[in-house]
């Protein structure tokens, strides 16, 4: 999606330095952040749940102790310290969790504006500028503005990430691997998921871009650099290797009640009803070892004994399977309409996707497939068990530039709209009679 590699450093999405156009776009951009603040506001209230009750006990620890424990004792293994370190900065400012939210909504903000400037280099501003409009005001993501949720820094991170990782195939600038690597790492530490995305990556590019290989080995190499402290920090509180936390970053493909069963915890809505829960997954995962791993083994022996049922749940979280396997189709019972409605929806997104890879040049394709990628990697290891919307959206977003792509192409003819250039139809604009975009 990607232009040909080139060191112009004009953003498609806001235009060339010192035009009308650009602050005219400068000033909607401006607009859109306001009335997504506005929104974030007025439509709910922050609310701190389980998971954000354990990142502000981490937090007001490490102000306390200076360590990274969730009772003030036992080190934490079970959740990874960048969002705690943040929140702690937050708290030794304000002294309380009030307002925090303002500060995951510049966070998501930041994120649709990244995904924007993505879909401009392809389908132009116009598009990109309505994308980001779409965005602010359908605002996908609620529960990560008024919960206290790690997901909105690391969606912001993992889009820095890309995007770094898009200009560094363009203008093969080391910064930009500096800060792909940095950006990556430093989202490991927000959520854990993303540890192995660098190597990843750098299986893809051997595949597919092969003269892209030693500015991504940087990448990974920078990447290592950055999680390496917390590696060590384990090995020496824990004695063994532990990728971050104890579940490695994983999801488990594995039923709540399972993971009850494995620690002897009884069926899972007998544990809920109990006034103990929370300390009962607190002191069994949050800092114990050993019923994180055998939470670990067993998921992944469950997957190598299914594998097939663990691809078609990946299928089925992404919306694909959703869309033709018979075996998904049990929302058809309660709600006929809305699901078909819901699989025509999927079913002509994927279809745009498809589109769009073909429209595109083949000196186009590295943001599609980098996107895609992530995409497929994120449903390795997180769709398989949850179906919770935390875990679905940013992969969703990263395939809606593709998708931008095929939507233009069947509705727009070529060399309507000259507004929806882009940044590499501006460099040809003189000399060409219009074309519109990518063939």
């Amino acid at each position: 999606m990607c232009p040909h590699p080139s060191t112009d450093s004009t953003s498609p999405l806001l235009g060339p330095p010192g035009t009308k156009q650009r602050r005219l776009r400068i000033l909607a951009v401006l607009l859109l952040l306001i009335i997504h603040l506005v929104l974030g506001a007025v439509r709910w209230d922050f609310i701190i749940t389980f998971d954000g009750s354990e990142y502000l006990q981490m937090a007001r620890n490490l102000l306390s102790t200076g360590s990274f424990t969730y009772d003030g004792t036992n080190p934490v293994v079970g959740k990874p310290p960048g969002f705690p370190f943040l929140l702690a900065c937050y708290l030794r400012v304000v002294g309380s969790p009030t307002g925090f939210q303002h500060l995951q909504m510049l966070f998501l903000f930041a994120t649709f504006l990244l995904v924007a400037a993505m879909a401009s280099r392809v389908v132009g501003a116009g598009w990109a500028l309505a994308l980001l409009a779409v965005l602010v005001i359908g605002n996908p993501m609620p529960l990560l503005v008024y919960n206290l949720m790690s997901e909105p820094l690391f969606y912001l991170l993992t889009a820095v990430g890309i995007s770094a990782t898009c200009r560094l195939w363009e203008s093969r600038r080391t910064r930009w691997a500096l800060i792909a690597g940095l950006a990556y790492g430093l989202s490991a530490y927000v959520r854990a998921s993303n540890l192995f995305w660098p190597l990843a990556l750098l299986l893809m590019i051997v595949v597919a871009f092969r003269r892209f290989l030693r500015p991504t080995a940087m990448i990974l190499v920078i990447h290592v650099v950055v999680v390496t402290p917390w590696l060590v920090r384990n090995a020496v509180l824990f004695h063994r290797f532990v990728p971050m936390v104890s579940n490695w970053g994983l999801l488990y493909y594995m039923s709540d009640a399972e993971l009850y069963g494995i620690l002897h915890l009884g069926g899972v809505a007998d544990v809920m009803a109990t006034a103990t829960y929370k300390s009962i997954v607190r002191d069994e995962c949050q800092f114990n070892w050993d019923p994180s791993e055998r939470f670990r083994q067993a998921a992944m022996a469950r997957i190598r004994s299914d594998l097939g049922g663990y691809l078609r749940r990946c299928l089925h979280q992404a919306g694909f399977a959703w869309a033709f396997i018979p075996g998904t189709r049990g929302a058809a019972r309660d709600a006929p309409v809305l699901f078909q409605i819901g699989r025509l929806v999927m079913l002509t997104f994927y279809a745009m996707i498809i589109v769009g890879v073909f429209t595109l040049r083949r000196g186009s394709l590295f943001l599609p497939a980098l996107l895609i990628g992530y995409a497929v990697y994120s449903a390795a290891v997180l769709f398989p068990v949850r179906t919770e919307s935390r875990y679905l959206i940013l992969p969703y977003m990263f395939l809606l530039p593709t998708a931008l792509v095929g939507i233009r192409r069947v509705l727009v003819s070529r060399g309507r709209l000259s507004f929806l250039a882009t940044e590499s139809e501006w460099k040809s604009s003189g000399s060409s009679s219009g074309a519109m975009g990518p063939s």
